[in-house]
Formats: C-alpha cells, sequence, structure tokens
C-alpha cells in the first residue's frame, strides 16, 4: 500500500523550527516593541517578520536554504524593514478616522476657543521642565531618546 506523501515537514525539522521560534519570539518581540511602542503593533510586525523569512525560505526552492535558524541580525534586519515599510505606508495614507468620529470631532468656533484658553492655562501652570519636554517633542518633532539627551 502506497503513503500519501505528507505535505508538512517531518517531525523532527518541525520540532526543532517550534524550538527555533520559542527561543527568537522574546527577543525579537522586545526588539520590535522598543521601536513602535505598541503592544497589538508589536505582536503583528513579529508574527509578520516570522512569515516573511520562513516563506523566503520556501520561495527559494531549497527547503533549508542558508543557515537554519537564521541569524538574529537578520531577523532584526526583516523586522526593521516591515517597521518602515508600516511606518511609510502610514504617512502615505494617513489615518483613517471613522465617519462618526469626524462628525464628533467638528466642534464651533467658540468651543476651539475655549479649550485653547483653557489648554494654554494648563499649560501656564506646568513646571519649566515639563515645558522644555514639550517644546522639544512636540514642536520640534524630537524622538524620546533624543528629548532624554537634551
Amino acid at each position: 500500500m502506497l503513503e500519501e506523501p505528507t505535505a508538512g515537514p517531518p517531525a523532527a525539522e518541525e520540532a526543532a523550527l517550534l524550538r527555533w521560534c520559542d527561543e527568537t519570539w522574546p527577543w525579537l518581540y522586545r526588539f520590535v516593541y522598543a521601536r513602535v511602542q505598541n503592544r497589538e503593533e508589536a505582536e503583528d510586525l513579529t508574527q509578520e517578520t516570522f512569515l516573511r523569512v520562513l516563506r523566503g525560505r520556501r520561495a527559494a526552492g531549497d527547503p533549508v536554504p542558508g543557515p537554519f535558524p537564521p541569524p538574529a541580525e537578520f531577523m532584526r534586519t526583516v523586522a526593521l524593514n516591515l517597521i518602515r515599510d508600516r511606518w511609510r505606508r502610514g504617512r502615505r495614507d494617513g489615518v483613517t478616522v471613522p465617519l462618526e468620529e469626524s462628525i464628533l470631532l467638528t466642534e464651533s468656533k467658540d468651543d476651539a476657543v475655549v479649550d485653547r484658553i483653557w489648554l494654554q492655562d494648563l499649560l501656564n501652570r506646568l513646571p519649566l521642565v515639563y515645558k522644555e519636554v514639550l517644546q522639544w517633542r512636540l514642536v520640534v518633532g524630537c524622538s524620546r531618546a533624543e528629548t532624554a539627551r537634551r
């Protein structure tokens, strides 16, 4: 009787792949999270990194092209490229606001003036150090790391 070929990798290869994923996931997730500062986005990008690496190996035609497991530098590079792609896409496409929210966000000119006065009053009460941080982060556009160095 003929056995049907299995679609997946042999058990030893599958066990090695799972072990590699379990060992790689924590540090790769931390690496991505440190750059995006959003849990859901970091999880998505970490999964996408694994998917891209494994698909790339399969697309090369050789079940195991190159070293396995791939070097950490390669995994970081793939993750960084995905982060950059997402950032560029966000800049190009902008942020989508549902119609209901956009209707709620429209306010009268009087409300805007009151909000501005209220915000100015709050800012005036802040200590100088906090005002400087807001200046560097919001007006100048420095990253958190750049602001901390200043």
